[in-house]
């Protein structure tokens, strides 16, 4: 669950976990401080906020929906 200012946009990370790489977009054109409305992995909906556990090598793209 990101926290971020409310006049923040959005913004991308990459991070690395386990050897699997996760490039994790935040949207928050909605202008919240903090609560997520949507999550998406490799343009599928997930359901809650938990991203998968991936195998080593592995890239997923993550979209987070903030509002």
């Amino acid at each position: 669950d990101p926290c971020i200012p409310h006049d923040l946009a959005g913004f991308t990370v990459t991070r690395q976990y386990r050897g699997a790489t996760y490039i994790i977009e935040v949207d928050n054109a909605a202008g919240v401080e903090k609560g997520v409305k949507a999550v998406t992995v490799d343009g599928q909906t997930t359901a809650g906020n938990v991203l998968p556990v991936l195998a080593e090598g592995e890239t997923a793209h993550v979209r987070v929906v903030m509002g």
